[in-house]
């Protein structure tokens, strides 16, 4: 419901690329901290595909940070898009 559907018109290039940068970062992390954490290198892949997308808790910050005027309404659209 807080998706501004016109936001992802005028800006998809930006928006999906942000959201593959993101998933790319989180997968590099989370892949490097298992295999750093011993486990192998498929069972860290894996690990690293799973935990990848954003999670949804990023909706309730981005909600409560614009209602107290840490975020401005239209950079709380673009992140909640990506």
């Amino acid at each position: 419901m807080l998706t501004d559907v016109k936001l992802i018109l005028a800006k998809p290039i930006f928006i999906i690329g942000c959201a593959m940068a993101l998933m790319f970062i989180k997968f590099s992390v989370v892949t490097a901290i298992a295999k750093i954490s011993g486990n192998r290198w498929p069972t860290s892949i894996r690990l690293g595909v799973t935990l990848a997308q954003g999670g949804e808790f990023a909706f309730v910050l981005f909600s409560v940070a614009t209602a107290q005027n840490v975020l401005q309404p239209e950079l709380a659209n673009t992140l909640n898009l990506i």
